[in-house]
């Protein structure tokens, strides 16, 4: 909601949400703690210390958070700030097509697998990004009322999904799905129609080599190893919580 300020401006103010992150970020410090003592490593209070750093790097998207709260004003800065992250992820998909459009994609293969514009990370950490930014836009798109936005917005929908697509990230296309079905529910039923037409046809609808990273998941010879080796670390994990089901074994010390 929009609280008015003494000279007249206004700023997004939201209370539980600020809270729920603060919060975050104090069980996370404290989790580095417990880590030291745990392992017997030295205390988390300087950036020579690896896990600081790490837990570092993990704080800046909360912090960012903060300083765009209070430092964006009013709807002028926020219509601003969309139209630069939309600017940005434009560039971001024409860096990530000339890169791709040089591979022959009509077999999967690991070497079609780019990282795009974020070299140090993975193909999967890149469609994660993309998937959870073009839910963040196709949000926008079903409330926004202005036509030249919506076009704009459109393309950056469409050039987004081409980045997911070709990125093969399993996880990234559930992730797509199931926020594709909640704007379906929640916001355009239309969009359902569509989704049931996808799944029903996905064998003829995707790229081969979409369908082919798809079908890897599960083959005659059992689950994919990349798969399996995530249920052992889920399996691992839970374990863990069992045996320190209040203090857990500390942040980044796994």
């Amino acid at each position: 909601y929009l609280r008015k300020r003494n000279e007249g401006q206004t700023i997004i103010h939201l209370r539980s949400l600020n809270m729920a992150i603060v919060i975050l970020l104090l069980v996370t410090y404290s989790g580095l703690w417990v880590g030291s003592f745990k392992l017997g490593l030295p205390y988390p209070t300087s950036l020579e210390n690896p896990n600081f750093l790490q837990w570092k790097n993990y704080a800046i998207l909360p912090l960012l958070y903060f300083i765009t709260l209070y430092v964006v004003r009013d709807r002028k800065q926020m219509l601003v700030i969309i139209w630069l992250m939309m600017i940005s992820l434009l560039l971001m998909d024409n860096n990530f097509y000339h890169n791709f459009r040089y591979f022959e994609a009509d077999h999967f293969s690991d070497k079609l697998r780019l990282t795009g514009t974020f070299t140090y990370l993975g193909p999967n950490e890149i469609a994660g990004f993309y998937a959870q930014y073009t839910m963040f836009l196709i949000g926008i798109f079903l409330c926004d009322k202005d036509r030249l936005r919506k076009l704009v917005l459109l393309a950056v929908i469409l050039f987004n999904f081409y980045c997911i697509i070709f990125l093969y990230s399993r996880g990234a296309y559930l992730a797509s799905l199931i926020g594709l079905i909640l704007y379906g529910i929640l916001k355009r039923r239309i969009i359902l129609p569509v989704l049931v037409v996808i799944l029903v046809s996905w064998q003829s609808v995707l790229p081969i080599s979409v369908v082919e990273r798809i079908q890897m998941s599960q083959t005659e010879q059992g689950t994919d190893h990349s798969i399996v080796t995530r249920i052992n670390m889920w399996r691992d994990a839970i374990d863990k919580i069992m045996i320190n089901p209040i203090s857990g074994t500390g942040f980044g010390s796994t």
